[in-house]
């Protein structure tokens, strides 16, 4: 027996979304949260996002809702350092991207996939960049790498305070400019979608649009693995 087989006997891996036992080690959900997360993501969120300078509005699908399992297990990877959940999570935000790309219409090649980037104080705090893991969790799921590439158009500047405590308004204010393309942005030729991890207000998805609006690309839709009510 291997060591880590003998710590899983005796050390049982936790379900990501709540205090039980995982089903095995390779699988990081019990069973009735798989259950749950499985009806969760049958019921997609949708929506339009109303940026300035958008031509029109911008259609928003995200995978589930924030406060149900989807969204435990997504604070299972963020703050418990879990990162045994990204193909899973990865798989739940697949799904979002292929009915966000239904919405806007399927171009002739690879829908171009944008993730927000993180800060350089959250890539500390976590150890990684969560969007862009997602994302690439997401496009690299079974069925998924013929329709999507992952491209790191968006750069942090730094200087936005928490968002958490703060008020819608504030928000925006909040992160007016903290994001900027960065020359990889130049090999998207015509739209692509903003991915996200979770939405609140949708100030970070209006900012996105704007970077990616000064270096000549428009979102065509947004994918989100959770939104808030």
């Amino acid at each position: 027996m291997s060591l880590a087989a003998a710590f899983d006997l005796v050390l049982p891996v936790r379900c990501a979304g709540c205090p039980a036992p995982a089903v095995r080690p390779d699988v990081p959900l019990c069973a009735p949260c798989a259950r749950v997360v499985l009806a969760e993501t049958a019921r997609p969120l949708g929506g339009v996002l109303h940026a300035p300078g958008a031509a029109g509005e911008i259609p928003v699908v995200a995978a589930a809702a924030y406060g149900g399992a989807v969204g435990a297990v997504l604070r299972s990877l963020k703050d418990d350092d879990r990162p045994d959940t990204l193909d899973l999570l990865g798989a739940v935000l697949a799904g979002a991207l292929d009915l966000a790309r239904e919405l806007v219409g399927p171009p002739g090649g690879r829908t171009a996939v944008i993730p927000v980037p993180a800060s350089a104080r959250s890539r500390r705090r976590r150890g990684r960049a969560v969007v862009p893991d997602l994302a690439r969790a997401a496009v690299g799921a079974v069925g998924t790498r013929e329709r999507f590439v992952v491209v790191d158009g968006l750069r942090h500047r730094g200087g936005a305070a928490d968002q958490r405590e703060l008020s819608a308004e504030a928000r925006r204010v909040n992160v007016a400019g903290v994001l900027t393309p960065t020359p990889r942005l130049r090999s998207v030729t015509g739209g692509c979608l903003l991915v996200d991890d979770v939405a609140t207000t949708g100030a970070t998805l209006t900012e996105g649009v704007r970077a990616l609006a000064e270096g000549g690309v428009d979102v065509h839709g947004v994918a989100l693995l959770c939104a808030t009510p």
